[in-house]
């Protein structure tokens, strides 16, 4: 499963209705880091990338 596919596959729940909820992609990709050991003190995100991520899983509906 990909960073994407679980963003994706996470039941919102009552949050559903809340505004940036594209924005749990960002928080995903963080745990995925930790979970493969990377320490999130030197591990960057590259944020361009993941707004880009963000942005299409929006204009796509697809949270």
């Amino acid at each position: 499963m990909t960073v994407d596919e679980a963003a994706k596959d996470i039941p919102l729940g009552q949050f559903t209705q809340w505004p940036d909820r594209e924005r749990i992609l960002a928080n995903v990709e963080r745990l995925w880091r930790e979970f493969r050991g990377e320490d999130p003190t030197t591990s960057k995100l590259n944020i361009a990338e993941a707004w880009f991520r963000m942005a299409t899983m929006a204009q796509a509906g697809e949270l």
